[in-house]
């Protein structure tokens, strides 16, 4: 077993909490009163359906990607997840934006999910985004197929450059960055890569993919960050052996017809 403290400063160790964005809310969000910590359960978003779960698990944390406290709370509703955690005791660990730029987080997950090679961040120590080599050239229609079946997506959306080099007609070096990552897609030309990747993208900057250099793949918010939750797991389990560690069952929230 482990302390909540320790668990904490073990998550700092990983993906330090000062290096999160300003306008994030990482961190202990939710307190208990638990000298001890036996099960932690480890989530991308801490939903009614995990809470619960977790509770019948007679889990006393939860560890998570996206905070389950991000706007500043007015009112406690009976339905709120908050309410549901104080109910039962549970503490809710969250690293969002440090996770994403730590050289263990959520991009390097991505890119050892699509098995790349020579995975490479963008600028020095911050991995705000990766890029790497697929183990050989494919199409674009391949390389897509390829990273919905690595992933697991519900779906991938390919926005074809207008201005990309006709001659590069294969895909052998991919640029990413999760979630919403696409104000980083002109690190793609810079290191190379004739693709970038990222979860989900605004209408205007479809608009300004399509009349850019470089191809453009969306696989889901939710599919391009819930491949950090097992590592993550893992190494909580390495540090904390006496600890039962379990992955969430977490699910896309899109359902596609």
């Amino acid at each position: 077993m482990a302390t909540l403290r320790q668990i904490t400063e073990f998550i700092d160790s990983i993906a330090p909490f000062d290096t999160a964005m300003n306008w994030d809310n990482s961190g202990l969000l939710v307190e208990n009163d638990c000298d001890d910590i036996k099960n932690i359960t480890v989530c991308l978003d801490i939903t009614h359906n995990i809470v619960k779960k977790a509770a019948e698990d007679g889990t006393q944390l939860i560890i998570s990607h996206h905070p389950v406290i991000f706007s500043p709370i007015k009112r406690i509703g009976g339905d709120s997840v908050v309410r549901l955690l104080a109910r039962h005791n549970i503490a809710a660990l969250c690293a969002h934006t440090n996770l994403d730029i730590s050289s263990k987080g959520v991009n390097t997950a991505l890119a050892n999910a699509l098995e790349l090679e020579n995975i490479t961040a963008f600028d020095g120590d911050d991995v705000i985004g990766v890029w790497g080599d697929l183990k050989k050239p494919l199409c674009v229609d391949e390389a897509c197929r390829y990273i919905k079946e690595k992933l697991s997506s519900e779906y991938v959306m390919l926005i074809e450059a207008q201005n990309k080099d006709k001659t590069d007609t294969k895909v052998s070096r991919i640029a990413m960055c999760s979630g919403a990552g696409f104000d980083f897609i002109g690190q793609a030309k810079k290191c190379g890569a004739q693709l970038y990747l990222t979860g989900e993208a605004k209408h205007n900057e479809l608009l300004e993919a399509a009349a850019g250099d470089t191809d453009l793949v969306l696989a889901g918010h939710f599919a391009t960050e819930r491949v950090v939750v097992k590592p993550l797991a893992d190494m909580i389990k390495e540090k904390f052996p006496d600890c039962n560690v379990k992955c969430a069952d977490d699910t896309e929230p899109v359902k596609i017809f």
